[in-house]
């Protein structure tokens, strides 16, 4: 009974290593692919801030008075 009970004690544990690796390996990757996307989305920002630095700072401005638009309808919102 206890060769037994330690048999299946080394299968769990093979278990759980087993699955601790392949979810370590896989959140690596996965955090690999983001990181090479948010790199692709920052040079692609750069450069589309280098050819229309024009629009960049409209959108800057815009995203700016939306901001502030909201904030100020939600101060009001709790100053009554």
């Amino acid at each position: 009974m206890s060769h037994l009970a330690t048999d299946l004690g080394a299968r769990a544990d093979d278990i759980i290593n087993n699955t601790t690796e392949g979810v370590s390996s896989g959140l690596r990757k996965r955090s690999h692919e983001l990181q090479e996307r948010a790199t692709q989305a920052r040079d692609a920002t750069e450069a589309w801030v280098q050819h229309e630095p024009l629009k960049a700072v409209l959108l800057a401005a815009t995203a700016g008075a939306v901001f502030m638009a909201v904030a100020t309808l939600l101060s009001r919102r709790w100053t009554r």
